[in-house]
């Protein structure tokens, strides 16, 4: 077992682990803690074994923690999909030729959505979220730079915003940029959106080497993203920064903060490890016995970016909520290629390759022009996802960990379950929960049951 923690119950019935510790030990339930001093350990853990006989109120309150997060765990994985985020990727265009693309294979010569399409896929979101009373979200993503198809977007956003407003809903507007445009562009963009979110990965030899140009330029695209971010906070939007970490610059995580932090000035960064496939062979990927040491550059980065007020987050693990993998079956986004497909998987950013790995959930009909979304596949996949791996059950982690997603896909049978990125989400995971009982523990009565809560990773 990861980290010394044990399931309470076999085959975690209710979600709440122990760990012991010198002098006490820690239990825990998604999102919740008791620390229990050493004279009262065999009390407590008769107290959760036979709760309609507890007499420890420590004990009872983590039972009520744990059942919550069993239901909401169980209506994650059971409940129907039902969009309520559009997430489309306009084209697999782009300027820059990263070094580790995961959609380079894709890259393709003008194929976009259409109008149509978007429109189609916009009315089944906004449906949803009118009948369920939620604010919809429209997320322009994508395997290529979603401002190349400038007018498209433009125009895609009228659209959407008229649809929200048809409906009476609130619109959330998200999109994702390489920042490879000019300032007026990045003006126009933050005006437009409520929150910008720009890749970069460093300091300048890292952001060049790892980030180059598609085609050389009088600029680099160290310079461009800088310019936009300035023009971004310059407009008074939130503007969140996406790192992605490599084996290459795995201990210059605290330098990539220190960077970030005073030269793009962000709300949020958001980091993950480098994704297999794409243009990253895996044997360039991160090793599973590599874990350690990512974990400790990834904590001492989040201290240099704490100095500067700015959460240093990983999406993999956020003990705040309940999830799973990134899949969108869970995740209640419809995310479309520029072809039109609708996809599960974010990585797959080109019908071919969706229709291949059988993870298409929906698609365009030509002849009565709309969306109509694959209910049978849709059931099918959800039934494939709910099959956990023994690993999985009777981890401390299970209820808020993206397992080894998006490398290893929970679909496929052979999938490993226990490489770098669980490994390292555990890590992560253990070492947030020990900090807020540090924190908690700091200066109280050792004797007493003490009882408190990890609130998220920021």
């Amino acid at each position: 077992m990861i980290l010394g923690w044990q399931p309470v119950f076999d085959k975690a019935v209710l979600p709440i682990y122990r760990q012991d510790q010198t002098g006490r030990s820690l239990f825990y339930t998604p999102g919740w803690f008791a620390v229990v001093p050493a004279l009262m350990i065999d009390d407590f853990q008769a107290a959760l074994q036979s709760p309609g006989q507890a007499k420890l109120p420590q004990a009872t309150r983590l039972i009520e923690r744990a059942c919550e997060a069993q239901r909401t765990w169980n209506e994650m994985k059971t409940r129907t999909f039902t969009p309520l985020c559009l997430t489309l990727y306009l084209n697999n265009a782009c300027n820059l030729n990263c070094s580790y693309c995961f959609s380079r294979t894709y890259r393709t010569n003008g194929t976009h959505l259409s109008l149509d399409m978007i429109r189609s896929a916009a009315e089944i979101v906004a449906q949803n979220c009118c009948a369920q009373q939620r604010s919809m979200t429209v997320v322009f993503h994508g395997g290529g730079e979603p401002t190349l198809n400038y007018d498209l977007l433009l125009q895609s956003l009228d659209m959407i915003e008229q649809i929200a407003s048809d409906y009476k809903l609130g619109l959330f507007k998200y999109i994702a940029t390489n920042g490879i445009m000019s300032r007026s562009r990045a003006v126009n963009l933050a005006q437009r959106f409520d929150l910008i979110g720009l890749s970069c990965d460093g300091p300048e030899d890292i952001q060049n080497r790892q980030r180059p140009l598609q085609r050389s330029n009088e600029y680099t695209s160290t310079w461009l993203v800088e310019r936009t971010a300035q023009a971004v906070l310059d407009s008074g939007k939130p503007l969140h920064v996406r790192v992605t970490i490599t084996p290459d610059t795995i201990n210059r995580q605290s330098e990539i903060a220190d960077y970030i932090c005073g030269q793009l000035k962000p709300q949020e960064i958001h980091v993950e490890p480098v994704y297999a496939g794409g243009a990253i062979e895996r044997g360039s990927q991160f090793k599973h016995e590599q874990a350690e040491a990512y974990l400790n550059a990834f904590l001492e980065a989040r201290q240099t970016a704490h100095a500067y007020g700015i959460p240093w987050i990983s999406s993999g693990i956020r003990l705040q909520e309940i999830h799973s993998a990134y899949c969108h079956i869970w995740r209640n986004v419809f995310n479309l290629t520029p072809e039109g497909v609708a996809t599960a998987c974010f990585k797959l950013s080109e019908a071919g390759a969706v229709l291949e790995r059988g993870v298409a959930i929906g698609g365009w009909n030509e002849e009565d022009g709309c969306f109509e979304l694959a209910s049978e596949q849709i059931q099918s996949l959800s039934q494939a996802l709910n099959k956990e791996p023994e690993h999985c059950i009777s981890c401390f982690n299970r209820c808020h960990c993206a397992r080894q997603c998006p490398d290893d896909c929970l679909l496929e049978p052979d999938a490993q379950v226990d490489g770098f990125r669980c490994q390292t989400q555990a890590l992560l995971a253990d070492s947030l929960i020990q900090e807020a009982v540090d924190k908690l523990a700091s200066g109280q009565n050792k004797d007493k049951i003490l009882y408190g809560t990890v609130t998220g990773i920021g």
